[in-house]
């Protein structure tokens, strides 16, 4: 088969694949987005914060510099303390992927450009991996059906669809294997080169996906090395030896390229709270635990781990007739077979490694110690399960080699097809189950964002507001504040990115925070207006408990009764407010207020969970409990009559 037919035939299986797993994408392509892999009540509903929202203003910001709106490599709508400048930060923009979403956005706006990226990066990595199967078996088809943990497997799929890059990035995997395997088997230039610059550009994508290439790759370089070996096309004798250096040192040097350029990054992390590392403890928080490699459920919590019961029974099956052709002493039946196991023990290393501190049976953690001690970069690994965005190619050779030997047992080419056909479909069942997308709808209009845009344009002040709540910066509830500032490019003192520079948790956060509960005091408000945030935004249905122990409406109270503070507008849960000048009148419209609420405690907490076991109780004449008695002053918590 031709590659061109190869490509078509590729882009149409990824899209009617990738269309039913995602299904009701489909119907909401050009209104919303993916939030999450697994359904939430209500169905698609608007504006769900979260990881997506944030990357979908990433690449917004260099569509609008596409457009000219929004200088280049300024993050001036975030993080933004009133100085610019202080904003520039140079970066890729997710290259080329960022680029994929640009066309979309051009073509149909953002929503479109978004889903149009998530499945052009499935239909590559699924091509990607076809062209690397295809390397290791005699049938194109057979390679086909084998690439399709490359475009199904449920964790790249809950990357894509919970706006996680690596599930984009691992599109360069197969791509860095595939110039390997040339380099090596071939002994040609251009694989190596093909590998270097596939190696050095992933991490403008994910830095995850660029880690675990790089440590894959002297792993996959030997076993091509080996591969070649039981082939009889290499040997270390002779010239043979000369010939595999000059290929494979092109790769070596953009190796050491892209490591050096990671470590621009890890600079940039001085002064963060990353910059030392994750914790075991928070690890643990992240790891998934072994029950969701094979866990039959398909809402099961760790089954981004999946790796199939249809891909286990045909590897098992391929081991059984491997195994009993190495046992005839078929020819080439044990250099297969050790070929085979090789690929299985890769893919148990890897799923170890998914599984960090929460490896069965070492509960003291101390392989994950191991680990983090002898590759230091694994301390700033919070979710070990990143290292599945190396599997695929690895699944999808070892199911080359069982799918073949399966299939030579069927004497008819069409008794072949059908159960590579069958094969296919099964797995495309098992693994498209695990999948059912929660749709999150965008909106494309805001008033109290846009009456602060229209207040800043009359009054000739900067369009700069801060959103109430405010967190250190590292919540995704600050997603939703993130896409509303595009909307009318309103430069927020808020953000939210994984790595916060400790400079904001101390001079902003800290400082600020108290406004959460309702504490607006002169001198916070003077603070603002010297940074050049001259607005205030309230969203009230993104106030959780933890940012403050009272309701939101305490917290609404005190923005509409100071007399610095006047209200501008509302639109549905969001209120927008401009600071005074410190003796400016107020023009407050006599209907504004928080409606009539209970004045509730927010957060709530369950005695029993809080006290000492040996406490006293307190208790009626008939025995029954009716409280505890604290420690501390002997005072009294009434407990309910279930206690």
């Amino acid at each position: 088969m031709k590659s061109r037919h190869i490509i078509l035939l590729s882009l149409l299986i990824a899209v009617i694949l990738s269309g039913w797993v995602t299904w009701p994408l489909g119907q909401y392509f050009h209104a919303g987005m993916p939030s999450s892999h697994r359904p939430e009540a209500g169905g698609p509903r608007a504006m769900i914060a979260g990881d997506h929202l944030q990357f979908l203003f990433q690449l917004w910001m260099l569509a609008d510099a596409f457009e000219g709106k929004t200088p280049l490599f300024y993050h001036v709508y975030e993080f933004n303390q009133g100085n610019d400048e202080e904003r520039r930060d140079v970066g890729t923009y997710y290259f080329p992927f960022g680029l994929m979403y640009v066309a979309g956005q051009f073509l149909g706006g953002r929503a479109v450009g978004w889903n149009l990226m998530l499945f052009l990066s499935a239909w590559l990595t699924y091509l990607m991996t076809w062209a690397l199967a295809r390397r290791f078996c005699a049938s194109t088809w057979t390679a086909a059906v084998a690439a399709l943990p490359g475009l199904l497997l449920p964790y790249l799929w809950m990357c894509l669809l919970g706006g996680s890059p690596t599930g984009l990035g691992m599109m360069w995997v197969p791509v860095i294997f595939h110039g390997i395997d040339v380099a090596v088997r071939e002994r040609r230039v251009w694989g190596a080169i093909l590998a270097g610059v596939a190696l050095f550009v992933s991490p403008w994508g994910d830095l995850h996906v660029f880690f675990f290439s790089f440590l894959a790759a002297p792993v996959w370089m030997a076993f091509c090395l080996f591969w070649a070996m039981e082939e009889g096309t290499w040997s270390f004798r002779g010239r043979r030896w000369r010939d595999l250096l000059i290929p494979v040192i092109p790769f070596v040097v953009l190796m050491a390229a892209a490591y050096l350029q990671t470590a621009l990054v890890k600079h940039s992390l001085s002064g963060t709270a990353q910059s030392q590392g994750r914790s075991i403890a928070e690890s643990v928080i992240f790891a998934p635990r072994w029950e969701g490699l094979l866990a039959w459920d398909p809402s099961n919590a760790f089954n981004l781990i999946y790796l199939g019961w249809v891909t286990v029974a045909v590897l098992a099956a391929g081991l059984v007739l491997l195994a009993a052709d190495a046992w005839r002493n078929r020819r080439g039946g044990v250099n297969r077979l050790l070929v085979f196991l090789l690929l299985l023990a890769a893919i148990l290393g890897i799923v170890l490694l998914a599984l960090g501190p929460n490896i069965p049976g070492d509960p003291r953690n101390l392989v994950w110690q191991g680990v983090r001690k002898l590759i230091p970069p694994y301390k700033m690994i919070r979710q070990p399960a990143k290292v599945f965005c190396i599997l695929a190619p690895f699944l999808s050779i070892a199911l080359a080699m069982a799918l073949g030997r399966i299939s030579a047992l069927f004497s008819r080419r069409a008794a072949a097809a059908g159960f590579l056909l069958f094969a296919g479909a099964a797995m495309t069942w098992d693994y498209g189950r695990r999948i059912e997308p929660t749709i999150c709808l965008l909106d494309y209009e805001q008033g109290a964002y846009r009456a602060i845009a229209d207040d800043a344009s009359k009054c000739g002040r900067d369009n700069r507001a801060m959103s109430i709540p405010i967190w250190p910066g590292d919540s995704h509830w600050n997603s939703l504040t993130e896409y509303y500032a595009t909307l009318y490019r309103t430069k927020m003192l808020n953000g939210y990115r994984p790595s916060i520079r400790l400079q904001y948790r101390a001079d902003i956060f800290d400082r600020f925070a108290p406004m959460n509960l309702g504490l607006i005091t002169d001198d916070r408000l003077d603070a603002l207006l010297a940074r050049k945030i001259g607005y205030l935004v309230l969203q009230e249905d993104a106030f959780p408990d933890k940012v403050s122990p009272f309701p939101v409406a305490r917290t609404l109270d005190a923005l509409l009764q100071h007399p610095r503070i006047e209200f501008l507008a509302r639109d549905a849960e969001i209120w927008a407010f401009k600071i005074l000048d410190a003796g400016a009148p107020r023009a407050m419209p006599a209907t504004a207020r928080a409606e009539d609420r209970p004045r509730l405690a927010s957060r709530w907490w369950w005695a029993p969970e809080y006290v000492a076991q040996d406490a006293p109780l307190v208790k009626d004449d008939d025995g029954t409990v009716t409280g505890v008695r604290l420690a501390k002053g002997g005072i009294r918590v009434p407990l309910p009559p279930r206690f």
